[in-house]
């Protein structure tokens, strides 16, 4: 299975604690070389640069490539780097958390999940608690509305206000 992923998951997972559920759920990951350059910046949380001087095993960075994908510029260069590299790996999952950049990969035809569905996931399959994951999650500048999160609750029968 190829994975890719954007920015934001990986540094919201590394500030919960949950660094490692990207492996614990699919192994290896892979991200651009633009994305590992926004995790590194240093508007990036320390916790999160720390981080990334010692890069797991099973996060794999590949070099960016040129595309004739026609994205918007609305999308930072993370995401439209993940949207490239999904599309040139032909990846079976895309991680991204941008509503709009979800959009422009769902209408190339990639299959997206962000990390609320990851935490979801993990649940379900006894990898962590995600209410407790959520509520940590909430405590950085991660956007999430109560009715997102109700509407979740529903949908996957999990507390998770």
């Amino acid at each position: 299975m190829i994975v890719v992923s954007n920015t934001s998951p990986i540094c919201y997972s590394v500030m919960i604690g949950e660094a490692d559920l990207l492996a614990r759920l699919y192994g290896k990951v892979v991200i651009s070389q633009t994305v590992l350059q926004e995790l590194s910046v240093s508007r990036t949380p320390e916790q999160v640069r720390d981080w990334v001087k010692h890069l797991p095993d099973w996060l794999e960075v590949k070099d960016d490539a040129p595309t004739s994908l026609i994205l918007p510029r609305v999308l930072q260069a993370g995401e439209a780097s993940a949207i490239v590299l999904a599309k040139n790996l032909r990846a079976d999952v895309l991680i991204l958390d941008d509503r709009a950049a979800r959009r422009v990969a769902t209408a190339h035809g990639l299959t997206v999940v962000g990390l609320l569905g990851l935490l979801i996931l993990a649940h379900r399959s006894g990898q962590t608690d995600a209410r407790l994951a959520i509520r940590k999650l909430r405590q950085t500048s991660f956007f999430v509305t109560d009715d997102l999160l109700t509407r979740l609750s529903q949908e996957h029968g999990i507390a998770l206000l």
